[in-house]
Formats: structure tokens, sequence, C-alpha cells
């Protein structure tokens, strides 16, 4: 039997296929500008590349974000300078209405123009927004709080107050005054600058002392005091607001009368710079707080910093905050080592006294110890009655002994703005409250000679407040800058890096591609004369 059959036509048929498949491929190649179309071209190769497009297709995102973010944080940086300008302009008020060159009516018109500024500032802080989120209302806040207002003590003995003096003695002139055990009575203060240091022999007992004047800056040494149910007055009692309170060495005010009054009266406004230990009783039965307003009265402010600090109230009014029925508008404690406060009645330990109407912010910054019956908001604590604790405010960065359990209260609550591709790529930006209140220029005048002058004083460290926002939010600005360039740099690499892993190199490709179709048209060729060649067998038949 002839045969005819041979392998050759189907080695070159193969070989046609073969070509024509790394032909397209290559022309695919070509095409697209990939070597690499899915993971059977190269499959660790499309694994590593497809992990950098999810890398670039982040940092993308995360540029994005970083622009957005750097938005965000100079419309907030627009808000604060303009309570920048409007502190300034008060700033030039106040030194223009302490000049005595003015009349009442000349200081009644910069008083408008003064106003007009703290309403200036407080609109903007409720208004400067970005995506309907306020910036300045404190939601973003750090605890923060602005500086005590710069005190110097006085250098200069005036004298004593002894038992010769017993009675009521006036305090007229700057100065150093010691005050002896054996003196009883009223110590009325009519001068700023006042340094009150106590015997070394023995407590004080059943003495009140009365600051007269606003902006009044009163320095206690040693200063222990015991006044029994015969003096109802406070014991030591201020008077409006600018006032500020140092405390050296061991301080104390004990207050035994039933009466409606506070043992330490704050007068609007407070600032307690405390360098060693404050002790404040209040344990008349009474009504008023032991530190802050007597019954049915209403302050602005009370700031305590720094020191051991001991309250306590027997009475229906708060031992921190108001007297029952009054209110204190805004607390802060900062870094106070709590010995105790506490109350044994149904008022706050801090905050609001029984009856009361009116609602504490109240702030606890870097402070230890142990707090008694503390209601803030109710949710420390059972008691309710009084407290006044719906609509409160109260933030928290320590760890504080609640009723004798330790308790995290650390509260804060940044803006975070996802800035790198990873879950911890963020970061944290902080934008405290800008209102009057939290300047503590709500309370300020320039109507009198004096009102400018305690304005003067606190507008310095209210600047200083705003100038550290401003420059805090620059530093995060600039932080974000840095931030997008990283992220642009990174990205340009990584693309680099996918490029050369999955594109084509077109003039290599451009050549496989010629030189399969070459090959290609080749075999086809060859294919043809082999199936000719088999096919003349045919002519030994004819």
């Amino acid at each position: 039997m002839p045969k005819i059959a041979s392998a050759m036509p189907l080695e070159l048929l193969n070989q046609v296929g073969f070509n024509k498949k790394k032909r397209d491929k290559f022309m695919k190649n070509v095409a697209s500008g990939m070597k690499i179309q899915d993971a059977s071209d190269d499959a660790s190769g499309y694994q590593i590349s497809e992990r950098m497009r999810v890398q670039l297709r982040s940092l993308e995102q995360a540029t994005r974000n970083t622009q957005n973010g750097s938005s965000l944080l100079k419309v907030a940086s627009g808000g604060i300078q303009t309570v920048v300008e409007n502190l300034k302009t008060m700033k030039e008020l106040a030194l223009r209405s302490s000049n005595g060159i003015y009349t009442d009516s000349d200081r009644l018109a910069m008083e408008k123009e003064f106003k007009s500024c703290q309403d200036s500032i407080d609109t903007t802080a409720e208004t400067t927004t970005f995506n309907s989120k306020l910036l300045l209302d404190g939601t973003y806040r750090n605890q923060d709080l602005r500086a005590v207002d710069a005190v110097v003590a006085p250098k200069i003995i005036k004298g004593s107050i002894g038992a010769a003096n017993a009675g009521e003695y006036t305090i007229s002139q700057d100065g150093i005054y010691e005050v002896d055990a054996g003196f009883t009575g009223t110590i009325k203060i009519d001068a700023t600058n006042v340094q009150l240091k106590g015997s070394t022999s023995s407590n004080l007992a059943n003495i009140n002392i009365e600051c007269e004047q606003e902006g009044m800056n009163l320095s206690l040494s040693n200063v222990f005091i015991t006044n029994d149910s015969s003096h109802k007055n406070n014991i030591l009692k201020f008077t409006g607001i600018g006032n500020s309170l140092t405390i050296s060495g061991t301080c104390g005010f004990q207050y035994n009368a039933l009466s409606n009054n506070a043992s330490l009266n704050i007068g609007q406004e407070l600032e307690i710079t405390n360098h060693g230990s404050l002790t404040v009783k209040n344990l008349g039965l009474g009504f008023g707080a032991a530190i802050g307003t007597n019954s049915n009265q209403t302050a602005k402010r009370l700031t305590i910093v720094g020191g051991t600090l001991n309250a306590g109230s027997y009475s229906s009014g708060a031992a921190i905050g108001a007297g029952s029925g009054g209110g204190v508008d805004t607390i802060n404690l900062l870094n106070v080592k709590i010995d105790e406060v506490a109350t044994n009645g149904a008022s706050a330990a801090i905050g609001c006294g029984v009856g009361t109407s009116k609602f504490s912010n109240i702030t606890l910054s870097g402070c230890s110890g142990k707090v008694d019956t503390l209601v803030f908001k109710g949710d420390f604590g059972q008691n309710e009655a009084g407290t006044g604790f719906l609509g409160r405010t109260s933030v928290f960065d320590s760890s504080v002994l609640f009723n004798s359990k330790m308790m995290d209260t650390t509260i804060l609550n940044p803006l975070k703005l996802q800035t790198g591709v990873r879950a911890d790529g963020q970061m944290s930006t902080y934008m405290n409250q800008l209102d009057c209140d939290s300047l503590g220029v709500d309370v300020l005048s320039v109507t009198t000679d004096q009102k400018a002058k305690i304005a003067m004083k606190r507008l310095d460290s209210s600047l200083d407040y705003a100038l550290h926002e401003s420059t805090r939010i620059g530093a995060y600005i600039d932080r974000l800058d840095y931030t997008e360039a990283n992220n642009t740099t990174e990205y340009e690499n990584v693309t680099n890096s996918e490029s050369t892993i999955r594109d084509a190199d077109m003039a290599k490709e451009m050549v496989s591609y010629t030189k399969y179709q070459v090959l290609s048209q080749a075999s086809q060729t060859m294919l043809a004369q082999a199936n000719q060649q088999r096919s003349s067998i045919l002519t030994l038949l004819q």
C-alpha cells in the first residue's frame, strides 16, 4: 500500500498557529501600550502591578484629602485673623479710654465700638464653617485655656495689722501687709495690688476681707481664717471683673455661719493661681457656695490653676461654683491636684447649687485627685436635685477619682484628616473656641478709666491666646503642604515602578510584532508549498 502521508504539513500548520498567536499578542501590546494584559501574561508581575495601582489610587485620594484639609484650615485661619484684628481694635480703644483727656461722653462712644468688636468676635466664632462644620465653636477643642492674666506681686512692705487695729482696717495703698493673730474685724482693700501675709504664730479668726475695686490683684501667703457663727459676711469677697488671687504656702477659709453667703465670693470673675495649698469650707448649713457665689448671685467665670485644692460645702451651695439659686457660667480647673472636693447635700461638688436655673460650662484639664458626688451632665453621681445637669457642657482630659473610683475622663475630639493611605495615616487637628467668653473679653468695658485698665491687661492675654491658635493652625497647614508634596513624590515614583512592570516598550514590541508578522507569512507560504508537493502525487494517476 503506497504511503503518501507526511508530518511536515502538520508541523508547518502548528508553526503557523504559533506565529499568528505571537503576532496577535504583540499587536495587542502595541495597540494597548501594555505588555501585561492579565495574569496569564505574567502572574507575579500582574499581582505586583495591581497592588501598585491600588496604592496609586489611594495616593490620589490622600492628596485630594490633604488639599481639602488645607482649605478647611485656611478658612479657620481666616476666622482667627478676624478675631485677632478685633482684639487689636479693642486694645487700642482700651488704651485710648484710659487717657484722662476724655469725657464720659467720649468713653460711651468708645464703648459702642468696643461692644461692636465683641459682637464681631462672637459672630465669627458662630459662623466660621467649612462644609457645614463649625470650626471655632469649640467642637474640636483640646482643652487649652486662656492664660491667667500676669500679676506682679507688690514688693513694698507697708506695715502690719494687729489687735490695735481691730474693728475695721482700710488698705488704700498697694503693698505687703502682715495680719497678726490678734486682729479681728473687717479688712477693706481699696487698692489694686496687695499681699496679705499671715502670722506664723497661729491661725487667724473672725476676719472678713472685702476687695472694694474691680481688677483686684490679691496675694495671700499662709493666711488661714476660721470664722464662727457671729461673722456671717463672706470671709473673702471680690467685686466685679478682672480679679486675681495668688496663693502661696498654706491658705484657707472655714465658714461656720448659717447664712446666704459663700466662704470665698468670686464677684463676677476670679482667677486663682495656686502655688501652694488652698482649703475652703462652708460648714454653716446655709445657702452659699464654698468657692463661688452667694445664694441667688450669678457670676461669669471662675478659673483655678495649679496647687492642691480642698473644697467642701455643707450648705445648699456647690463646693466650687454657685450658691443656691445662683449660677457661674464657666468654671475652669487647670493642673489642679484635688485633695477633695465634696458636698453632703443635693448640690454639685463642682457646678450648681440647689434650685438653680443657671448651668455651668465646666473644664477640668490636667487635674487629678478626688471629687465626691460630681454631677456635670448627669453622667456621674446620682444627685440631680438642684444641680441643673441638663444643658451644661463639660470637658475633661485627666483621670479623676470620682466617688472613690478611678475613671478615665479623657475626652478629646479632634478633627481628623485622612492624609495617608493607611488606616493610621490620620492627622489630628484641634481648634479651640474663640468666642468672647473663651477669650475672657465678654465682661470687659471701657466706660471708665479703671475698667479700661482691666481691659488692657485682659486683652494682652487674650491676644496671646488667639495668636497661639493662629500659630497652631498655620503649623497644621505647613504640615499638610509637606504631606501633599510627599504624597506627590511617592505617586510619581510608584507610577514609574508600575510602568516599568506593566507598560510596553513600544520599539521592542514593534520589532517583535514585525518579526512574527514575517514568520507568520513565511510559515503560511511554506505550508502552501508543502500542500502543493503532496498534491503532485496525483499526476502519477493520470
